[in-house]
């Protein structure tokens, strides 16, 4: 098949190389081993440059919305791994410090677990909807379906908790990891800076002690409440969300109602337009 151009410009192209070419290629070894041997496929959705995947729908405004999770769990899941491979696992049980650090670790990685599961669900379901909506003319459709489907949108929902109760989880464990940070750093700098006197002076010693456990409960109290406000934004926000969620069917009703009875009213006379 010769193209009209330039000389030297396109040549002829050889034959199967727009069509079938996928079937003329050399097989590879590995290719073929990994296809066979670990279901990984080697063929893909048919290519239709259909001019309404152009156009925006509404299941682009959900996975706008949808994408910042990603964005926001895929950052929460570096911070949680980052703490939880550097804290120290000097735990001393059944000692009230050891039973803080060991609290502070579980839900450190109780915050890795979850977002890592929501950036999961948000890419994966991002990438097969999409996929779906560009396979043909039935694409919308399809892409549709999958979204609503029950056992989808159970994940889609549970990413989006796991990922909003995070925050929460993510103060407290911070709290507990600081409160103990800043107790150990208090009590060894006055100790280093006050040995003498205080091998010297059991007093001194319980002194300086008590000090740093009122700092650290200080700082632990702190992310606390600050904890327990992020769950009270969360709720009032989510509150008012299901009101206004709840009132679009209410207002719905009656414009819907007019319709179907404008739809089937009795026609009398002919009818003139």
């Amino acid at each position: 098949l010769g193209f009209p151009t330039a000389p030297g410009v396109l040549r002829k192209l050889p034959r199967g190389r727009m069509q079938g070419a996928q079937d003329e290629d050399p097989d590879d070894p590995l290719t073929t081993l990994l296809e066979h041997g670990m279901g990984i496929r080697t063929d893909s959705m048919d290519l239709q440059n259909d001019p309404r995947f152009f156009q925006g729908n509404v299941i682009d405004k959900r996975f706008a919305a949808f994408g910042a999770l990603s964005v926001i769990s895929s950052i929460m899941v570096g911070l949680a791994l980052e703490e939880a491979y550097s804290m120290r696992k000097d735990i001393v049980l059944p000692s009230v410090m050891g039973i803080a650090q060991l609290v502070g670790f579980v839900l450190m990685e109780m915050v890795l677990c979850l977002n890592l599961a929501a950036t999961y669900t948000a890419v994966a379901q991002t990438y097969h909807t999409y996929r779906l909506m560009t396979a043909g003319p039935t694409g919308f459709e399809a892409a549709a379906s999958y979204y609503l489907n029950r056992h989808i949108a159970f994940w889609r929902h549970l990413a989006v908790k796991s990922m909003l109760f995070g925050f929460p989880v993510l103060m407290v464990a911070t709290g507990i990891r600081l409160a103990i940070k800043t107790e150990k750093d208090y009590f060894d700098a006055h100790f280093e800076f006050e040995k003498i006197s205080i091998e010297s002076n059991s007093k001194a010693y319980e002194h300086v002690e008590v000090q740093a456990t009122f700092l650290g409960l200080t700082t632990f109290v702190c992310f606390l409440l600050f904890a327990f406000g992020m769950l009270y934004i969360s709720k009032k926000h989510l509150r008012i969300f299901r009101e206004r969620y709840n009132l679009i069917p209410e207002q719905d009703r009656p414009i819907r109602q007019h319709v179907i009875s404008a739809g089937h009213r009795r026609r009398v006379g002919f009818l003139e337009v």
